[in-house]
């Protein structure tokens, strides 16, 4: 009888032991960053706003391209999700505003010059896929890129933050489509002929819910672009550009209830098919 008291109370001790040490297991920046990560990811709606700001010099021209991202989506983990995206950029001080509404399969988009149309064709889509910035953004980071240095900050408002210095081709690797669209915005009608990427950033802050406040990254690019045989003739066969990219998607109160508000008189967008593209050449 002893021994069985023994064994029980021995078992209850490790138990107990167990339970405190998991309970007080040290809360490192990695696991910080890829908890908040995994949970926000979950998210079947979001509420989110992007900045991404892009510096160019060329030819002797500097000039910056803002761009800001109001969205709203819910469903996400379902097959017919709903999204609103109101996307506006400016350059050279004029201001270029595009709502798209997705609906399922269907997309509705308000282009300027355009007008509405409705649409299922990808190519038509692409450039206004936000949803897609931020997937390529928010991003599960290797263990091995937190190193010794990298530590927790902890704010005022009880969020925590972590930044980290991300060498240059394991940077380009995890972050590829998020780069190569900056890229091809940048080198749009040209051949890009050479590339370097520099200075890569991320900084993630977590709420004390653990979810994804804000999601930061900066990184620096040299490009070298083809102008084609005509510019060749003149004398200005490449130009080299040099630019900086800084983008910020933040959460707004990230797990709360949703509300996706398309656009108004949905039923009056001019529908344009795969065919249509084609025969424009698109």
């Amino acid at each position: 009888m002893k021994k069985k008291i023994l064994s029980i109370t021995l078992a209850v001790c490790i138990l107990v032991s167990l339970f405190t040490l998991t309970s007080c297991a040290k809360e490192t920046p990695f696991t910080l960053v890829k908890n908040a990560v995994e949970k926000t990811s979950a998210l079947d709606a979001i509420d989110v706003d992007m900045t991404m700001d892009m510096s160019m010099d060329m030819m002797g021209i500097s000039m910056t391209v803002p761009m800001t991202v109001d969205m709203q989506a819910t469903g996400l983990k379902t097959k017919a999700p709903k999204i609103y995206t109101n996307m506006k950029t400016e350059t050279s001080g004029i201001e270029m505003t595009v709502e798209m509404y997705q609906d399922g399969e269907y997309f509705y988009i308000t282009i300027p010059m355009l007008g509405n149309i409705k649409t299922k064709a990808p190519a038509l889509v692409a450039d206004y896929d936000s949803m897609a910035d931020v997937e390529s953004m928010l991003k599960v980071l290797p263990e091995e890129l937190f190193t010794e240095e990298i530590a927790i900050v902890e704010n005022e408002d009880g969020t925590k933050t972590v930044a980290i210095d991300i060498a240059d081709e394991k940077f380009n690797e995890l972050y590829k489509d998020f780069v190569d669209g900056a890229t091809a915005t940048i080198a749009e009608g040209t051949e890009l002929k050479d590339f370097a990427l520099a200075n890569a950033k991320v900084e993630v802050t977590v709420n004390e819910d653990g979810y994804v406040a804000v999601y930061k990254i900066a990184f620096d690019m040299e490009m070298t672009l083809s102008m084609g045989e005509e510019m060749a003739d003149l004398g200005m066969g490449e130009m080299e550009v040099s630019a900086t990219v800084d983008s910020v998607i933040t959460y707004n109160d990230p797990g709360a209830t949703v509300t996706v508000t398309p656009m108004e008189n949905l039923d009056s967008f001019e529908e344009i098919t795969e065919e249509d593209l084609a025969a424009l050449g698109i």
